[in-house]
């Protein structure tokens, strides 16, 4: 905005403003009793501004930012994030017989590899087997279960029946 833009504004917003006043007033009213000195206006439209307002053309500063924001990761460490800072435990009987044992000794670390197919043929056989008599032994407990079952309700059924021969009816139980 120029500077006579301005003033021509300033000028606007107090006729605006003195308008009401105006209305108001008595027309025979002398000019000393106006509410706004005009001569104060055009003095203060005369004097130089003390301020600058002109916008310059080529930009004051420039930044540059180069790089990538650091990620949680950075800060603290990939190992950190999946381990924890120390270790979770101390070291356990099995890794310790890994450290100090040769591969010889540990398990089937004596077998080559005919050995050792042979050896994990003869231990998965020997599960299947011991898994089949297991389900066997725990079928032949539920069959008497069963059967143990079956018979109680039998002769809870045959003294029902001996009673009702009797006239007699059985209690209910039932509540609602």
């Amino acid at each position: 905005m120029s500077r006579h833009s301005a003033a021509v504004a300033l000028v606007l917003a107090l006729v605006a403003l003195a308008a009401p006043y105006a209305q108001a007033r008595d027309p025979q009213a002398p000019a000393a009793e106006l509410p706004v000195s005009l001569e104060r206006i055009r003095e203060g439209l005369a004097r130089k501004q003390s301020l600058d307002l002109a916008i310059p053309d080529a930009p004051v500063f420039s930044i540059t930012i180069e790089g990538r924001l650091p990620r949680f990761v950075d800060f603290i460490g990939e190992e950190t994030l999946f381990r924890g800072p120390a270790p979770t435990t101390s070291m356990t009987h099995r890794e310790f017989l890994a450290l100090v044992s040769p591969p010889q000794t540990q398990s089937f670390g004596a077998f080559d590899g005919s050995e050792l197919v042979q050896v994990v043929a003869t231990q998965m056989l020997f599960s299947l087997g011991t898994n089949m008599v297991l389900k066997a032994v725990d079928s032949i407990k539920e069959g008497r279960k069963a059967a143990e079952r079956e018979r109680a309700r039998r002769e809870v059924q045959a003294v029902v029946d001996a009673l009702a021969r009797r006239g007699v009816q059985p209690p209910n139980d039932s509540k609602p």
